[in-house]
């Protein structure tokens, strides 16, 4: 995007930087875990992998600092526009669904609806005060953007008639599931992680926050998922 000339990336940088660091540390924790004990000997290169992995969550910005970064700028652009930040991006995805429903990208407009709903309601009740609730927005704002990321590469690749468009669909499906699961479980926490029983107003509006959100899990979660994984693992195995 730089590249094409877009500027003020910073949050985009910063999530990319959260989101791949932390994706290295998952990847080299199940390669260990794959391995078993042969993982962790310094004969194999899996536990090399794991400790260098590791320093990436820690320099040039820590973790927490790109949360920090992340959750702070996208919630004061969230209410800067009135809710039209993410749903601008939610009705590309319904766009892109409706040009392509394979893609998951009708998924990713929920979560990124979702997603809005959750800031607009944690802006209300004064919620993002507390730091937990910021980091756990700047989870969720990783989770549906890498989602949309990944939608729009798996429609560019369709559009030019790829070799990997199915493959990328497929992938895109997986994580685009995946997110709108992220996106009501974690939107429900922040809506009730503070919560006192007493609370009546407020009882009212993170019941109805709960409502936008959706179910916990519907068909649409699942349907399917365990048929793209296996596509995904079946490419991954033929990998040199």
């Amino acid at each position: 995007r730089i590249d094409q000339g877009e500027h003020a990336l910073q949050v985009e940088g910063a999530v990319a930087k959260l989101w791949c660091t932390e994706a290295g540390c998952r990847a080299a924790n199940a390669a260990l875990q794959a391995l078993g004990g042969y993982g962790y000997t310094r004969e194999y290169m899996v536990e090399k992998y794991l400790r260098d992995v590791r320093i990436t969550t820690i320099y040039e910005g820590t973790s927490e600092i790109q949360q920090n970064i992340i959750g702070l700028y996208r919630w004061k652009e969230t209410v800067r526009s009135k809710g039209e930040f993410y749903r601008a991006q939610a009705a590309e995805m319904d766009e892109l669904h409706a040009g392509d429903p394979q893609l998951g990208a009708g998924l990713v407009g929920e979560a990124l609806r979702g997603l809005d709903a959750t800031f607009q309601f944690c802006h209300g009740q004064r919620l993002t005060r507390h730091q937990m609730v910021l980091f756990r927005l700047a989870d969720l704002v990783c989770w549906a953007e890498v989602a949309a990321a990944l939608a729009r590469r798996a429609a560019r690749l369709a559009t030019d008639a790829d070799p990997q468009a199915d493959l990328c669909a497929a992938m895109s499906r997986v994580f685009a599931r995946r997110a709108l699961g992220e996106i009501r479980s974690g939107g429900r926490l922040c809506g009730t992680g503070f919560l006192e029983a007493a609370d009546g107003e407020e009882a009212v509006a993170a019941q109805e926050l709960v409502t936008q959100l959706g179910p916990a899990a519907d068909l649409a979660d699942t349907a399917s998922l365990w048929r793209d994984m296996d596509a995904v693992a079946c490419w991954l195995k033929e990998q040199p």
